[in-house]
């Protein structure tokens, strides 16, 4: 592999590495200054049309995890 293909994909590292610590800077934020009974109320509308907060946040974990 050429030293430029190797400068380009530490590039793309490091764009990705950025953008992953920001993101988790803000979910921490958003999570540290979430309301504990947010997490397991019920989403405003039809019973049974959402999901909670937990859930959401379950989700997104696991589908992290599986890729």
């Amino acid at each position: 592999m050429a030293l430029e293909s190797h400068a380009a994909l530490a590039g793309i590292r490091d764009s990705l590495l950025e953008t992953y610590a920001s993101n988790d800077a803000m979910n921490q934020l958003i999570l540290s200054e979430l309301d504990p009974r947010a997490w397991r109320a019920q989403p405003p509308g039809e019973k049974g049309g959402g999901r909670t907060i937990a859930a959401i946040f379950a989700h997104r974990t696991t589908a992290a995890w599986c890729g």
